[in-house]
């Protein structure tokens, strides 16, 4: 029972939308509706899988090429998440291009943040300091603990998202496109900051 409560909150606290992930998924349930942001969130949460499941395992190889390589990680990641945040801003100096969203998304949201999620190794790291912190007893041999264990963390995600998103569309249905523009631009400045940071923490 406690692994599942244990999971259940390293999915929330993981899923709050302080990267650039997160700030994705609140875009997409912005822009589209929460089905569009909860899809979002999914995605993110599907990437989590792998990435605690290979903290749980402790696979040794990709905890040494992530720490060996962490500063070109870090470059590689902040200029995709700066591309992003750049095609987010540009966008949204149209209204035209928010209707166009609303109407036609072009990529399914679940891939498309499974992907951005997935090409971010260091949320292994993330998911490393995590179980640090909560000083958890993880037994590599116990299987069926561990799946329960990364399947809370899922749900606990998945959740989240759901309560979530349905939270910041009942709160932006009677936004003007104007002020969803503006929103959006901030994102996509948030994102860059992201990314910009990244790189010059690696640089300096």
């Amino acid at each position: 029972m406690a692994y599942i409560l244990e999971g259940f909150f390293i999915g929330m606290f993981v899923s709050l939308p302080i990267g650039p992930l997160g700030i994705m998924s609140l875009k997409r349930t912005i822009n589209i509706g929460w089905k569009a942001g909860f899809l979002s969130g999914v995605g993110a949460a599907l990437s989590d899988i792998i990435y605690s499941t290979t903290a749980v395992f402790g696979i040794s190889i990709i905890n040494e090429f992530v720490n060996k390589h962490k500063s070109y990680i870090n470059i590689i990641t902040g200029i995709l998440f700066i591309g992003v945040g750049l095609s987010i801003f540009i966008k949204a100096l149209d209204i035209n291009n928010l209707i166009e969203e609303r109407n036609k998304a072009k990529m399914n949201p679940v891939l498309a943040n499974f992907l951005l999620g997935f090409a971010n190794p260091l949320t292994f790291l993330i998911f490393l300091a995590v179980f640090t912190r909560m000083n958890l007893n993880i037994e590599t041999s116990d299987f069926l603990n561990n799946f329960i264990f990364i399947s809370a963390i899922f749900l606990g995600a998945v959740l989240f998202w759901l309560v979530m998103a349905n939270i910041i569309h009942y709160f932006i249905k009677s936004f003007k496109l104007e002020t969803i523009s503006i929103v959006n631009k901030v994102i996509g400045i948030f994102i860059i900051l992201f990314g910009s940071i990244s790189i010059l923490l690696e640089l300096i």
